[in-house]
């Protein structure tokens, strides 16, 4: 990765699309063979589609230790973000929810969450033995559906829990509700100047999960949906 970054560029659909152009013939592991052999599968997905379903390559990079495309389309998210880094994932958010509530809380430390949370972050719970300070976040009885979590509702927690590790925030929620928290937590706040800091990067972003915690200066866990 040369010279500086452009967010015009897409680095990984790039080099896949030259992939294609070169018309390569794969030898690698079964399943990756742009559909050759599956007429049903080329039929119902598109031959376009299949033309990109491949395997780990030098030319496409690799996810586990990314030194090229995937490195630079990384870099790249992370300054539309605002962010230090950005990794990707595969697995869908809900891998990225548990890295993510996994590396900000070790067995027996609190972490507050809406009661509504995502059932992969309860699995997260389970495995490194945090535990969930719930916030309720109430619920519209015309729609029947649960609303997101409020400043008050955050402020009231991290008071009653000043020694919570955590903040753990989900927008949109899963029945597409919208929280635009206008953070204003109390200067004192272990949290504050972080969260708000937090919050001012991403609050263009409308899809996002993300984690504070207390132990690091602007410590930001980002998983876009």
């Amino acid at each position: 990765m040369n010279g500086k970054l452009s967010q015009k560029k897409a680095p990984l659909a790039e080099a896949l699309a030259r992939y294609r152009k070169n018309r390569i013939v794969p030898f690698d592991v079964p399943g990756h063979k742009q559909g050759k052999g599956n007429p049903e599968l080329v039929e119902f997905l598109g031959a376009q589609c299949l033309s990109v379903d491949v395997n780990s390559m030098k030319p496409l990079d690799n996810l586990s230790h990314p030194s090229s495309v995937i490195k630079e389309a990384e870099a790249l998210a992370a300054e539309a973000f605002g962010a230090d880094n950005a990794f990707f994932i595969v697995g869908g958010t809900s891998a990225a929810v548990q890295g993510m509530v996994m590396c900000s809380c070790k067995r027996g430390e609190k972490i507050i969450m809406p009661r509504n949370v995502h059932i992969s972050a309860i699995n997260a719970l389970v495995l490194c033995g945090a535990i969930p300070v719930y916030v309720n976040p109430g619920a519209n009885e015309m729609l029947g559906i649960a609303l997101g979590m409020t400043v008050d509702n955050i402020r009231m927690a991290m008071d009653e829990n000043p020694d919570a590790k955590a903040v753990f925030l989900n927008n949109p929620t899963l029945w597409i509700f919208l929280s635009w928290l206008c953070v204003s937590f109390y200067d004192s706040h272990t949290f504050n100047d972080y969260f708000i800091s937090a919050w001012n990067r991403l609050k263009d972003f409308t899809d996002f999960t993300f984690i504070f915690t207390s132990d690091y200066n602007n410590f930001i866990a980002f998983s876009y949906i």
